[in-house]
């Protein structure tokens, strides 16, 4: 790590809550298999910006996934078509 710039580092909490959105959601006997995902998908996300990423569990996917026009596209001019599920997909 001597080789990065310091920054100030950040931690994010994210809550889940019941229906109504008052209390905080108690996991079921299986646990929270949707946080899972989300945490997944987040990683995901951030490894996205930043192939550097430290935290790299649950990375394989999106290291070795491949939708042209939307992740890991090959490095050359994209078709009409990658394009507009480019322009569907991502804002």
């Amino acid at each position: 790590m001597a080789g990065y710039n310091r920054a100030a580092p950040s931690l994010y909490f994210i809550s889940k809550l019941t229906g109504s959105g008052k209390q905080f959601a108690k996991p079921s006997s299986n646990g929270h298999g949707d946080i899972k995902t989300l945490e997944d998908l987040l990683i995901g996300m951030a490894y996205a910006r930043n192939q550097k990423l430290l935290n790299i569990r649950g990375t394989k996917f999106f290291k070795e996934a491949v939708v042209p026009g939307v992740m890991n596209s090959p490095k050359r001019k994209p078709h009409e078509a990658e394009t507009s599920l480019r322009g569907i997909l991502l804002p």
